[in-house]
């Protein structure tokens, strides 16, 4: 919030700048919805806009179809599939590990710490950039020959991210600069205002031989 409403309007006495603002804001989302098809970085600027700061949760479609994004178009970050499955793999093997110690059956809950992610598709990348996800997994395993222990799991993945626009950032590729910059220029008029957008996947499940 560093940014927001820093601009003085004394220097904008009939509000020409700030409305060529806004009609360029307005601008970049019918751009994002019908040039980028990009639906939801679209819903994000048209909020973000609005200026009231408030939070913005995502749909759980839009959230399962994030998270299934196994590529990402930021180097040294993971794509959200497979920090996902490495948590479900952990916790299950947590629950083997138990099964194995007792010889009865062996529930096992984890949470993930957040973890920084990014996807590739125009939609993801657009609209959160880099991202952080935690995961809670639920294992539950029978004994059995090792090898051959007989594991169910059951997922459920949060999204949480700050939507801002800073100038001359890299953070959304594909959009073009002066977009973003005047994204950017539209928090320090008080126009727009950042806020946190958060969302939660449907629960995941299945089973498998550990």
């Amino acid at each position: 919030m560093e940014n927001y409403n820093v601009k003085d309007w004394y220097w904008d006495p009939d509000g020409k700048v700030r409305d060529q603002v806004r009609a360029l804001g307005k601008l970049t989302v019918h751009e994002l919805k019908d040039r980028y098809h990009a639906p939801t970085a679209a819903k994000l600027v048209d909020h973000y806009l609005g200026g009231t700061g408030k939070s913005y949760e995502l749909d759980t479609a839009t959230v399962d179809r994030f998270i299934k994004e196994d590529s990402t178009q930021y180097p040294n970050t993971d794509p959200p599939s497979k920090v996902i499955e490495m948590d479900r793999l952990n916790t299950m093997a947590a629950a083997v590990i138990e099964t194995e110690k007792t010889g009865k059956p062996a529930k096992v809950t984890m949470t993930s710490p957040w973890q920084v992610v990014g996807g590739s598709s125009q939609d993801s990348v657009l609209s959160l950039g880099h991202y952080s996800i935690s995961t809670t997994t639920v294992a539950i395993a029978e004994p059995g020959p090792s090898g051959q222990h007989r594991v169910q799991w059951w997922q459920e993945v949060h999204i949480y991210d700050q939507t801002v626009y800073g100038s001359n950032s890299s953070e959304y590729p594909g959009l073009q600069q002066t977009a973003i910059n005047n994204l950017f220029e539209a928090e320090q008029w008080g126009i727009a205002k950042p806020f946190i957008t958060w969302g939660t996947s449907s629960v995941m499940s299945g089973g498998e031989l550990m």
